[in-house]
């Protein structure tokens, strides 16, 4: 996820008053090996990857701030 949310960043960076992304393959780029896939829910793509203004997250743990409680 916190991969996925710096390519959203850089992604804004490169396309100044974007707040959506206008073409999934464009954004596809930002990643050498494919977008991320949660490793316990491989056949599903996150949440929101591809929506600037949202976190992304993943139905089996949350958000990028739901890991972090996790001891």
């Amino acid at each position: 996820m916190l991969m996925i949310e710096a390519a959203k960043d850089e992604y804004a960076r490169d396309h100044p008053g974007a707040t959506q992304m206008t073409d999934d393959a464009a954004f596809r780029t930002y990643f050498r090996f494919g977008v991320p896939r949660c490793p316990l829910n491989p056949n599903e793509d996150y949440q929101d990857w591809d929506v600037l203004g949202t976190r992304v997250s993943c139905k089996v743990h949350g958000t990028i701030e739901s890991l972090q409680a996790i001891p």
